[in-house]
């Protein structure tokens, strides 16, 4: 789900796809990624874990993307 904005949090650039983005509420604190690549990393890995099939994870992909307008 997108985040609004945390207050007085200053930009950085996602380590990920290059995006200038800050801190939304949905990253850990510390993360150096958007939004969109934090959660689409947590998909990742639940893949690469076996907790997900590929089709379920492509499927999550196609509506991250849509909701980040990627």
């Amino acid at each position: 789900m997108i985040g609004t904005f945390v207050r007085g949090s200053t930009t950085f650039t996602c380590v990920c796809c290059g995006k200038l983005t800050r801190k939304t509420g949905v990253q850990d604190y510390g993360s150096e990624l958007c939004p969109y690549c934090y959660e689409l990393i947590g998909w990742e890995n639940a893949l690469n874990d076996g907790n997900i099939t590929q089709e379920q994870y492509d499927n999550y992909e196609k509506e991250l993307k849509a909701q980040y307008k990627r």
